[in-house]
């Protein structure tokens, strides 16, 4: 036994693995060339007695031959006629039709092959009358030749024929034009109705008319094109064109009447047809609605919430009717707008949640909730799609299967903008002597459309450093209100505290933090350049230098340089790039001449820059070649709004020489006899600078050779050659210097322990 299961499995396997090599086969089945996807075969109209026979092809496209095999019982059909669905499968009707080929065919691969279809126009079968259309349906099924019962490619076609005892008769008594909906769009549905001439003499035409038989306001909305003049041919045929455009929904039908003579001497006889058809519409319709807390009105196709109050909810229940003459079957629906809009409505009970269908005059409900956290207009809108394109429906225009609600609400609500976010004191010194104070201002706008109301403005934790001009104030639309903000220095540490800010434009106090440093008195130095030299007439631009970190402890300072009046006279402060950067200079006076001083005030701290300012005179010829620019302890101050004095200082000065031959050697009274002399060109400069050495007289047991550096504001050295020889008299060492960004820098020439520096200026 367990042999011939095993031969029984192999079989079993052999046979499945050939049926899987077999597909559905790659056929076309028509019967219309010019319209294949036509699948009405009209054999027209015939007298009694005389058949008519048509085809159809089948189009094999596959790479093997396809058959349709005979009926056989019991098995799906390959090749059957049967009666169409309203008749009783039993009547003979379906007998008038028959294949003329005999069974089976088969259709070789690449090839197409026609077979017929005769209609038999029996006579004298009281089951087969004449004058009466006969329709029954002919079921194909193509599969391989190979593999019967494996995937086919079916096909009905729906057979149509009239035996007639008439001279003129159609197959299409009945023009229907089922359902269309009002006022069609793009174009009014048209169909045909086809008369035929069964005789072989002509047939003159008499009167072809259209007669309403539902009421008529202005045009008909069935119409049909008439003929001048119309006669057939013998066993001719006149197709007339019938147009269906309803404007309002419900039946409307019409009587064709065709009025022709046999012959000239003949009686007229007539023709009738029906033509009718169904006007349809999808009209989901807004009919009231009621709100809480607020009333809710509707307007047409808007559900509008009205002025509300932003951070409260509103809910709106609307009702919905079918004004249509179709049952509404909703497939989705989904809301459009903005995020803050889409945020703010919320349908919490949509429309399928009562079901996916809509009767015609039954009511539907959908709950909307309005809750707006931002103030001003909010707008969605609602869409509603249904199943309309689905449906055999004619002449549908665009987008009429989707209902447009609009939801709108106005929020009364102010909007808060408070600059800067974070209150940055700086850093304080905390002062024997004194309080230092550090103040800012807080800019508080109302960008929204109702009053800012502030309730208060207080501080945590709560501290006495901290003291505020305004804690409760309204702010009017598009206004604005400065709050000034004063921190004392009262203990070292870091500032951590925050302002809480209460208003009306949101439900929690609002934070800004505070940050900034109390830190103990520290030192700070304050020097001019050990030597300088200009032309005479030439300006002379010297720098303040200080350090960095110190002077970013302050915001104000005290500054008084003297000179000799008769070489030197003050022109102006430049502050772009040094520490003082966007301060405001209050005082810069040379009185009495000589006597230059210089206060400057920031708003916040210094920055923190190795150079305070750059100042600019005129140079003359005097009665000497130099002068001491000096500066004192006394004289040089840091402080800030709560303390002129917060830095221990210690200045240095110095020296201003006279240059009478392009800065290069010096012409003058004085008996000095300089170890070298320096200059720089061009200057200023944006992309190389030549440094000019004029060699001196020798340093007593030192080496003849020089360094050159560059150095930035911070005293960073930038560029540096070493070890420089001399060349001759006169030296000249070229540098590139194109990627410095633009500002102010410092050339250092040293010779053993003689130095020499010449400001620089680097541009775009």
């Amino acid at each position: 036994m367990s042999a011939i299961r095993l031969i029984f499995c192999c079989l079993l396997l052999a046979l499945c693995a050939v049926t899987e090599n077999y597909s559905q086969p790659n056929v076309e089945l028509f019967w219309n060339a010019a319209d294949r996807q036509d699948t009405v075969m009209d054999f027209g109209v015939t007298l009694q007695g005389f058949p008519i026979t048509l085809s159809f092809f089948v189009e094999n496209n596959s790479s093997q031959t396809v058959a349709i095999y005979d009926s056989r019982p019991n098995a799906a059909p390959y090749y059957q006629i049967v009666n169409v669905p309203e008749v009783e499968p039993q009547h003979p009707r379906k007998e008038e039709f028959a294949s003329v080929d005999f069974q089976p065919f088969f259709i070789p691969a690449g090839q197409t092959r026609s077979f017929g279809v005769i209609f038999k126009a029996v006579i004298g079968n009281v089951e087969l009358p004449p004058d009466s259309v006969n329709e029954s349906l002919l079921i194909l099924r193509v599969v391989d030749s190979l593999d019967p019962l494996g995937k086919s490619r079916d096909k009905v076609f729906r057979l149509r024929a009239l035996k007639t005892t008439k001279i003129l008769a159609s197959t299409t008594p009945l023009v229907k034009f089922d359902s269309v909906y009002v006022d069609p769009k793009p174009l009014t549905p048209e169909k045909k109705y086809t008369v035929e001439n069964v005789t072989t003499q002509s047939i003159v035409v008499d009167d072809q008319r259209l007669t309403m038989k539902t009421a008529v306001i202005g045009t008909p909305e069935i119409t049909f094109e008439k003929y001048p003049t119309a006669q057939f041919g013998p066993k001719g045929s006149i197709p007339w064109t019938f147009k269906y455009s309803p404007r309002d929904k419900g039946k409307d039908s019409a009587t064709f009447t065709l009025v022709y003579r046999p012959n000239v001497s003949s009686a007229p006889d007539s023709l009738l047809a029906e033509v009718w058809g169904i006007g349809v519409q999808q009209q989901l319709e807004l009919i009231g609605g009621t709100g809480t807390p607020a009333p809710v009105s509707i307007r047409a196709d808007t559900v509008d919430f009205g002025d509300v109050f932003a951070g409260q909810k509103y809910v709106a229940t609307v009702v919905l009717k079918n004004h249509g003459n179709l049952v509404i079957g909703y497939t989705g629906e989904q809301k459009f707008g903005a995020a803050k809009d889409t945020a703010a409505f919320q349908f919490t009970q949509p429309i399928m949640q009562g079901g996916s269908a809509l009767r015609t005059n039954d009511f539907d409900t959908i709950k909307i909730e309005f809750s707006p956290i931002d103030g001003g207009a909010h707008v969605v809108e609602y869409r509603i799609e249904t199943d309309l394109l689905s449906r055999k429906i004619q002449g549908i225009p665009d987008g009429a299967q989707t209902t447009k609600l609009t939801v709108i609400g106005f929020s009364k609500r102010p909007q808060i903008q408070l600059t800067p976010s974070v209150l940055d004191f700086g850093t304080l010194v905390l002062y024997p002597s004194c309080v230092s104070v550090s103040e800012r201002i807080i800019t508080v706008r109302n960008l929204g459309n109702a009053d800012l109301i502030v309730d208060s403005i207080i501080v945590s934790p709560e501290s006495n450093s901290i003291l505020i001009d305004a804690t409760s104030f309204t702010v009017p639309i598009a206004s604005s209100k400065d709050v000034r903000v004063k921190y004392s220095a009262m203990q070292l540490g870091d500032i951590t505290n925050q302002l809480l800010l209460a208003t009306n434009s949101v439900n929690v106090p609002l934070p800004i933090q505070s940050i900034g440093k109390v830190v103990a008195p520290d030192t700070i130095s304050v020097r001019i350049p050990e030597q300088f030299k200009a032309k005479p007439g030439r300006e002379l631009v010297i720098p303040i230098v200080v350090e960095g970190k110190a002077v970013s402890l302050t915001s104000t300072s005290t500054i008084v340089v003297s000179f000799d009046p008769n070489l030197m006279r003050y022109r102006s402060a430049i502050t772009a790039g040094t520490a003082a950067e966007g301060a405001n200079i209050t005082s810069d006076i040379e009185s009495p001449r000589g006597v230059l001083t210089l206060s400057v005030t920031a708003n916040g701290n210094f920055r923190q820059r190795d150079t305070f300012a750059l100042l600019s005179f005129d140079t003359f010829i005097g009665g000497r070649a130099e002068t001491p620019i000096s500066l004192s302890n006394l004289t040089t101050i840091f402080g800030n709004a709560g303390c002129p004095n917060v830095l221990d200082v210690r200045t240095y000065n110095g020296q201003f020489r006279l240059d009478s031959l392009c800065g290069l050697s010096i012409k003058t009274g004085s008996n000095l006899h300089p170890v070298f002399q320096a200059g720089v060109y061009p200057n200023p400069t944006n992309g190389t600078v030549n440094v000019v050495i004029v060699k001196g007289n020798p340093i007593k047991g030192g080496a003849d050779k020089f360094d050159i550096r560059i150095v930035d504001s911070f005293g960073r050295v930038l560029v540096k050659k070493s070890d420089l020889e001399f060349a001759d008299e006169t030296s000249i060492v070229n540098f590139n210097i194109e990627q410095f960004e633009p500002g102010m820098y410092f050339v250092e020439v040293s010779k053993g322990v003689v130095s020499f520096v010449i400001l620089l200026a680097v541009q775009q």
